[in-house]
């Protein structure tokens, strides 16, 4: 009977992989853009700086960092505009148990080098959403890692704000210790989507330029494949 529900996976698996990769076909021959750098930088460069985009400042980690701290979905847009600032950088989608919504689904990102931003030290990005049994909404949450200690960077964070007459939001948080593959401290924002008007994060690969030449349908490939034999591995044992 095991063998029966694991060969059943396994097509299961293996018919929604042929689905995904027919509609990325579909989604790469509609968009012929899809490819493209996309950020101002991008834009510029093929336009010759003459696109609306090269008029505007130029890219600014502190922007980035000062829509982060109200923790609120405006961020994301800031990000994307802004995303040149923090060069290209590894971008790792994390598997995760396809039958288990409780599990993170996490994005990881890691600066090649840091980006100083309001006094703080960035080298990296992570965002994951998860469903909690019997909750409503996704738990979601997006922040930065951050070299320092956790107190020294709260205060930092407190004198910026009170620099420019602001609180940080209740939804802010500091994490003092992190997974040990993942340098920094945690600095980020968590909120039930139903309570924040988001019902979802952006694709990391949207928010950030990655060093890969993958786009979102390969790389959300490879990520269903991984899972896919993660699922299969936790069932088998």
């Amino acid at each position: 009977m095991k063998t029966f529900v694991l060969v059943a996976l396994y097509l299961a698996f293996g018919l929604c992989g042929v689905a995904i990769a027919l509609g990325g076909v579909v989604l790469a021959t509609i968009d012929p853009y899809s490819f493209e750098d996309m950020s101002r930088g991008g834009i510029c460069e093929r336009s010759g700086d003459v696109a609306p985009q090269c008029s505007l400042p130029r890219e600014s980690a502190d922007k980035v960092v000062d829509a982060f701290l109200s923790c609120s979905p405006r961020f994301f847009q800031v990000l994307k505009e802004e995303r040149a600032a923090f060069g290209r950088a590894e971008v790792r989608l994390l598997p995760y148990d396809l039958l288990d919504s409780e599990e993170p689904r996490t994005s990881v990102v890691t600066f090649d080098k840091p980006v100083e931003a309001r006094a703080l030290r960035l080298v990296g990005y992570t965002q994951a959403w998860s469903q909690p049994s019997g909750a409503g909404s996704k738990e979601i949450t997006w922040g930065f890692r951050v070299i320092g200690r956790p107190d020294d960077i709260e205060r930092a964070i407190e004198a910026h704000q009170r620099s420019n007459g602001k609180s940080t939001d209740a939804a802010f948080t500091i994490v003092p210790k992190q997974d040990a593959s993942l340098p920094g401290t945690y600095i980020g924002c968590s909120v039930a989507g139903e309570t924040n008007g988001m019902e979802d994060l952006p694709h990391v690969l949207d928010l950030f330029l990655s060093q890969s030449i993958g786009t979102k349908f390969a790389e959300s490939f490879d990520l269903f494949v991984a899972s896919a034999e993660k699922t299969i591995a936790r069932l088998w044992w």
